[in-house]
């Protein structure tokens, strides 16, 4: 695959553009092409809302498609070296292939040799599973930990005794231990049918394809919605994060 084009935009009020997040967006469009067409295209915006405070919006697009086949939102605070995720998403035709992981890992990868820190994120829908699995965790758990026992209770009579207990362990202990929130992101159950997100009361995500079965991480994370954070100074939070997401580096 050629190199894609790429359109970089920058709109200051005042001051030089961030060289820093140039090469997050530079290091991002090259780590993506494994994943895109040959005939995508991408568009990034940096804009400087305020002093050492900007937006970054990255877009990939197609021809003749107005809406993106991927897009990542977010604004950093270079003085604190810090980063709020607005939204990441990915068109339906290019779901399951690892696309949105792999735009999130190279945004942070980079960002991350930058010299930025901390990435924090409001969950809702779909996203909420997302980003427990890449290791995001809830920065208060009181209202999660109710959510989640209620779809539990609700699943009781549907799930083998060791695997309820597994999930209820693991629940009871997030307010002390925040990484419990991937473990159960990562709940499996091989004999779970899509019927039980209807006993879960969690809203099916139209993007599952026909023959995929949900995880039980699925059916307990989706529709919830949470304030997530990835504190990369933390370096047992940084090894999970960067695990989840393959960053080697």
């Amino acid at each position: 695959m050629t190199a894609l084009p790429a359109e970089f935009i920058y709109e200051a009020l005042n001051g030089e553009p961030s060289a820093a997040l140039e090469r997050v967006a530079s290091d991002t469009a090259i780590a993506l092409q494994p994943f895109l067409p040959a005939t995508s295209s991408i568009q990034h915006r940096i804009r400087e809302v305020g002093t050492d405070y900007f937006s970054f919006d990255f877009k990939v697009r197609l021809p003749q498609r107005i809406k993106p086949l991927a897009e990542f939102s977010a604004e950093f605070l270079t003085a604190d070296r810090s980063c709020v995720i607005y939204r990441i998403n990915v068109d339906a035709q290019m779901q399951g292939r690892g696309l949105g992981r792999a735009l999130l890992a190279a945004v942070m990868a980079s960002s991350y040799r930058e010299g930025f820190m901390e990435y924090d994120v409001s969950t809702s829908d779909a996203g909420s599973y997302f980003w427990a699995r890449q290791a995001f965790r809830a920065e208060a758990t009181t209202d999660i930990r109710r959510r989640l026992h209620a779809r539990i209770n609700r699943l009781e009579p549907v799930l083998p005794a060791s695997l309820l207990d597994r999930a209820t362990r693991l629940l009871d202990s997030l307010g002390s231990q925040p990484e419990n929130l991937r473990l159960i992101a990562g709940l499996q159950h091989k004999r779970f049918l899509k019927e039980c997100f209807a006993i879960a009361s969690t809203p099916l995500p139209c993007s599952l394809p026909e023959h995929v079965l949900p995880s039980l991480g699925q059916v307990l994370l989706i529709g919830t919605a949470w304030d997530g954070v990835a504190r990369l100074h933390d370096a047992q939070q940084r090894a999970q994060v960067f695990g989840a997401l393959g960053i080697t580096r």
